[in-house]
């Protein structure tokens, strides 16, 4: 359970103090002990399905955004065939050679199965691959076709037995093509915006379009079969081409581009797509019955199948359909059922929805919520998961599984913003309310309590902050900057501050609220920042960098993480940290990815940073005197690629890091290796890696700790030359003075602001640090 309890101590004088703290009881197999989260160990490597390949009855290729898992059927059990790294481009399409070899193909090129693993084929291999890969089939002979998009769709062949470009063909100047199918003939039929190409043997590229037939030139699916190509093309109506003419039958599906076509063993067409009703549906098609419609599709909650039609649908050997969604791969056990039941549903929702963890919240209760970049929000708290996605209004969760801002106020209130709006629970995520932006109008007759439509007037946003009063701001970006701005809301309505206020742009990519009542605003478009006094007039500091984050420490300076180091204001005046002074490279973070937290306090007043994921550097820390730095080797980290920390104070009376004394546990977010957590002290009591020699700490003893006037140092037989000193964890020097020939040194530190401070102790045996806390 969770409780509040109070603690009075008192000295022998009378004088007391009092402070207030949460105290949580949990069994001792229920706290946070786990060491690592992801969801591609035993399972499914992501949920977001691209393609799937039957290979035999029971291994199921599943190609993802973040990879490819190999499903069993008759176990249950998944492998891991091929992690992409930071693999937001991957596109998982699956075909199989003749020679068995495998082919995965993604946004800019594809993979190649070898005995050693699979070697990758890009621009840089073959400049035939242009901006995009799209489609892709294999012939009897060897050959991969696909197509190549760049300004135009080019028609690409590649002999697979010596990677040869045997075709470089123009099909249309459009910049789409929707689809490629190989008839009986190995003759490949391309869908595009501007009708039906078909690739003859001898060579020639006849083109069909509505004037010879076809229902419309907007061609969405190709599919071949029963000897005829089959061609989708909007407004729920497909075109059968029997070599000679066109014959249209209409499925009465609203699929646009979102839809696939199969054939069954008696050569049934079935197609998946979503309905007029807005539910994804399958239906059959024979000539001896016309069309059968299967039960709307609602395997994720309430209208779930809503704008997220399915991306592959395949019938195996033994009549088992399988189909892969956004949200996870569907089984049928036969082809009756998919008209008569609902799917077995395969995912990750059921711990963590995704390996790309991009930011890290915690709550005073315990929780910890785990945004992702691409399924959504899981909350743990402490022994199990839950998804948080489906509990979310529709109108919000559809723009919710890129989760671009998280919050948690002081209250416990969870905020999560993304594309159209941002979403606001009291309850951790039970029931929420959603407030959407301007691009979704002022619909009168809306009947929805919980939505609230047209308020905001941001488009995508990044960024959720707090200010002393308990208002809520939240920013981020647009089509226009000059029109956007901040969102101001103080429990009841929304105020907006924009360019014409004073802001110097109205693209905002990181907000803080201070506890002196300030709001710091970094921009999208600007390497100025801006604070916000309570007042609300502006003060401007020009040319500190793009900020990817705030950070207060306990002593009230702000640092700024940014693309040329990290920034430290404190009362008035500006440092700065690069990789000149200790960091291990002036990129903080990837300016492209919006909302991620690369800097945290620990609570031992400790400055935690990460770096530019893609430079795979792990995280370094700030003591107050020098830069220590840690990675899967040294360190224990669950990667060296990492997106996001937070940290946990659970030992010393609180959650949320607001009590000090220990280090807590150290979460880190990586970009494809789910999420870890490290116990701090023991950390840096084995794994330290600084460029400096580590001095001793373990004889310099400093009370009391904390200290409200006067402290005591003692370092037992220094009688020598001893030269004293304090200063913050920026370095910043408070105190300095000799005291030759003393071992016990009396200090006043009434003078000094509250927070985190280090008393070092220079003499000829070397240099003593420790760190006291000034209450």
């Amino acid at each position: 359970g969770t409780g509040q309890i109070t603690v009075t101590a008192r000295d022998s004088d009378g004088a007391s103090i009092a402070d207030k703290f949460t105290v949580i009881v949990r069994e001792e197999n229920q706290v946070f002990t786990f060491t690592a989260e992801n969801t591609g160990t035993n399972s499914l490597v992501d949920s977001w399905i691209k393609s799937i390949h039957i290979e035999g009855d029971d291994e199921i290729w599943i190609g993802t955004q973040q990879g490819v898992s190999i499903l069993a059927p008759s176990t249950g059990a998944f492998r891991t065939e091929l992690r992409k790294e930071l693999g937001s481009n991957f596109g998982g399409l699956i075909r199989k050679a003749p020679n068995g070899k495998k082919i995965i193909i993604e946004e800019r090129g594809f993979y190649i199965a070898s005995a050693s693993g699979y070697n990758h084929y890009d621009n840089a291999t073959i400049p035939e691959i242009r901006d995009f890969v799209y489609a892709g089939a294999i012939d009897s002979n060897n050959k991969l076709w696909f197509l190549s998009i760049a300004t135009d769709v080019k028609l690409v062949r590649i002999n697979l037995n010596d990677m040869r470009v045997e075709l470089n063909e123009l099909v249309d100047n459009s910049k789409i093509g929707v689809s490629l199918v190989l008839d009986d003939q190995s003759t490949p039929w391309i869908g595009t915006q501007n009708g039906l190409y078909h690739y003859t043997t001898n060579g020639q590229l006849d083109h069909y379009t509505t004037t010879d037939g076809l229902s419309g030139n907007q061609v969405y699916k190709v599919a071949f079969g029963n000897g005829k190509i089959y061609a989708s093309t909007g407004a729920g109506r497909i075109d059968i081409f029997d070599g000679i003419s066109f014959n249209t039958i209409d499925a009465q599906m609203n699929w646009e581009s979102g839809h696939k076509i199969a054939f069954d063993g008696q050569g049934n067409l079935w197609v998946g797509g979503t309905t007029n009703s807005g539910f994804v549906a399958f239906k059959k098609y024979s000539q001896v019955d016309g069309w059968q419609s299967s039960l709307p599709l609602d395997f994720c909650g309430d209208k779930w199948g809503f704008g997220y039609p399915i991306s592959d649908f395949k019938i195996d050997g033994l009549n088992r359909v399988w189909i892969s969604t956004r949200w996870g791969l569907l089984k049928y056990p036969d082809l009756n059922s998919v008209l008569t039941a609902k799917p077995e549903v395969y995912n990750t929702f059921d711990g963590l929805p995704a390996n790309d963890v991009y930011k890290i919240l915690k709550d005073d209760a315990g929780n910890l919520y785990f945004p992702t970049d691409m399924n959504g929000v899981s909350v743990f708290n402490g022994k199990s998961w839950k998804w948080l996605m489906t509990t979310l209004p529709f109108e919000s969760s559809v723009w919710m599984q890129n989760t671009t801002a998280a919050y948690v106020s002081k209250n416990g209130v969870l905020w999560l913003g993304g594309a159209g709006g941002i979403n606001r629970s009291t309850d951790q995520g039970q029931t929420w309310k959603s407030y959407l932006s301007y691009i979704y109008g002022d619909q009168s007759n809306y009947s929805n309590p919980d939505i609230y439509l047209s308020r905001l007037k941001t488009i995508n946003f990044y960024t959720i902050t707090e200010d002393i009063s308990g208002k809520i701001w939240t920013a981020g970006a647009g089509w226009e900057a000059d029109s956007l701005g901040i969102n101001v809301f103080d429990g009841t309505n929304w105020t907006f501050i924009q360019q014409k206020d004073g802001l110097k742009s109205g693209s905002v990519n990181q907000l803080l609220g201070d506890k002196n009542g300030n709001i710091w605003v970094g921009y999208f478009d600007k390497l100025d920042i801006t604070r916000i006094s309570p007042n609300g007039a502006m003060t401007h500091y020009a040319d500190i960098g793009r900020p990817f984050q705030f950070l207060e420490d306990s002593n009230g300076r702000i640092w700024v993480g940014t693309d040329y180091g990290i920034k430290v204001f404190d009362n008035g005046s500006w440092t700065e940290f690069n990789a000149d002074n200790g960091l291990l490279s002036n990129r903080i973070m990837d300016y492209t990815r919006r909302g991620c937290t690369p800097m945290v306090m620990d609570g031992l007043g400790n400055v935690w940073i990460s770096y530019n994921p893609q430079l795979g550097l792990g995280v370094s820390m700030y003591d107050g005197t020098e830069w220590q730095h840690f990675n899967k080797e040294r360190g224990g980290l669950p990667s060296d690629q990492i997106n996001s920390l937070q940290v946990l104070v659970t030992s010393s009376g609180s959650f949320g890091g607001r009590t000090t004394g220990t280090g807590g546990s150290l979460f880190m977010g990586t970009p494809s290796e789910g999420v870890g957590n490290i116990d701090i002290d023991g950390m840096l009591s084995v794994t330290a890696v600084t460029g400096l020699k580590k001095e001793s700490t373990e004889k310099l003893q400093v009370y009391p700790n904390p200290v409200n006037s006067q402290i005591t140092l003692l370092l037992a037989g220094a009688k020598g030359n001893n030269f004293i000193s304090i200063h913050d964890i920026t370095g910043r020097n408070w105190y300095q003075g000799d005291h030759s020939g003393s071992e016990s040194v009396q200090i006043s530190v009434s003078n000094l602001k509250p927070g985190v401070y280090i008393a070092q102790w220079k003499n000829e045996l070397g240099v003593h640090r420790k760190k006291f806390i000034k209450q």
